[in-house]
């Protein structure tokens, strides 16, 4: 489990999202599963610009740690784009 800060001036990060999780030199794809209660519409969670949340990250392959990353256990997570086709 993370706790994620969503950017001000980013989109909301809803459940489901496509990620890139970035720690070290390592890049892995996942998808963001929020932890919490349903938002006020009874729909599935988002967090908002300038938000605090819990996530589960769910990798599509498992994070290897290395001494730098674990002295720092910080990541980065980006919004998914997939790369023009040539």
């Amino acid at each position: 489990m993370r706790v994620v800060d969503v950017l001000h001036g980013a989109k909301p990060l809803k459940h489901g999202a496509r990620v890139r999780f970035h720690q070290g030199t390592a890049e892995i794809l996942g998808r963001v599963a929020l932890i919490g209660p349903l938002d006020a519409t009874g729909g599935l969670p988002a967090i908002a610009p300038g938000a605090r949340a819990f996530v589960r990250l769910r990798l599509e392959r498992p994070a290897r740690p290395r001494r730098a990353a674990i002295a720092t256990s910080s990541a980065l997570i980006r919004r998914h784009s997939p790369s023009p086709a040539a």
